[in-house]
């Protein structure tokens, strides 16, 4: 944007293509025209759960012109507060016409507290373009049961919506404040001592449910998979457990994934907490599966 506020001629190329006519000079800090070969510029990539972030780099793959993040958010003359909703207006996202259609049936149809659940479900999967008219479409809905226990006080409406869907959004590695800022904020000062120092992530683990099949695949380990299940959960339970690191290597299809859902389902069938991590992106979304 700086380069599009000094030369004129750089306003009609996307954010991506700069790199192919110009090149960064690190002692003027500025973009100079190139003068020798082409390049092919890359952009850094950045996931839809990443809120702000990836609609503003949609915006900077289609919207030339822009001198500032300000007339990013600028279309036909009217300034958006935030990216995404700059977004639907160029055109580059859909609306949520179907996400508005879903609450609406659930409005008709479910609980609230079962519609709160949905909201935090489409928060989390479905990257709404405009949360808060969402949340303005269904929150009579979401808060009905509250009213009709006689609470009056809004913000503690608020509170409890807010509670419920949080725990949704932080399975799918997300934060309310990041994610979605225009939505309203939870206040913890509102909220029963008890609540207030609950840990989200240790209370939905205390809640999991586990199928009795999960429990009886543990008799169909071999010989070398028994031996790493007993192996393990000696360790977990032992009378006087220590830290440890237990490394499972094997060629595909020979059971790591049947033995790592053993392990958790018996842990977590004892009242244990057991988390499903990953070093890597790929693998974050195979262990989701769990």
């Amino acid at each position: 944007m700086k380069g599009n506020r000094i030369d004129p001629s750089a306003r009609d190329k996307r954010f991506i293509d700069f790199p192919q006519f110009y090149t960064w000079n690190n002692n003027t800090q500025s973009w100079l025209p190139r003068k020798d070969r082409q390049v092919i510029g890359r952009m850094y990539s950045v996931y839809p759960s990443e809120g702000e972030r990836w609609f503003l780099r949609l915006i900077l793959n289609h919207i030339t012109g822009a001198t500032s993040f300000k007339d990013l958010r600028t279309v036909n003359g009217v300034i958006y507060p935030y990216f995404r909703e700059a977004a639907v207006a160029y055109g580059l996202t859909e609306s949520d016409n179907s996400l508005m259609e879903a609450l609406s049936e659930a409005i008709e149809t479910e609980r609230p507290r079962n519609i709160r659940r949905l909201f935090g479900i489409i928060l989390a999967t479905c990257q709404p373009s405009n949360a808060l008219q969402l949340w303005n479409y269904a929150y009579s809905a979401m808060v009905e049961d509250l009213d009709f226990a006689g609470v009056t006080n809004e913000q503690v409406k608020i509170n409890c919506i807010i509670y419920t869907i949080t725990p949704i959004l932080l399975e799918h590695g997300l934060r309310i404040t990041e994610v979605f800022p225009q939505l309203p904020r939870f206040d913890p000062l509102l909220e029963p001592a008890q609540r207030r120092s609950t840990n989200w992530i240790l209370e939905s683990e205390l809640r999991a449910v586990i199928h009795p099949q999960e429990l009886e695949n543990i008799n169909l380990l071999n010989e070398r998979q028994r031996f790493a299940f007993e192996t393990i959960m000696n360790s977990c339970l032992s009378s006087y457990p220590s830290s440890g690191s237990f490394f499972i290597d094997g060629p595909g299809g020979t059971g790591k994934t049947f033995l790592y859902r053993c392990l958790l389902s018996k842990i977590r069938s004892l009242g244990h907490i057991a988390l499903a991590c990953a070093s890597s992106g790929v693998f974050k979304l195979f262990f989701y599966l769990f």
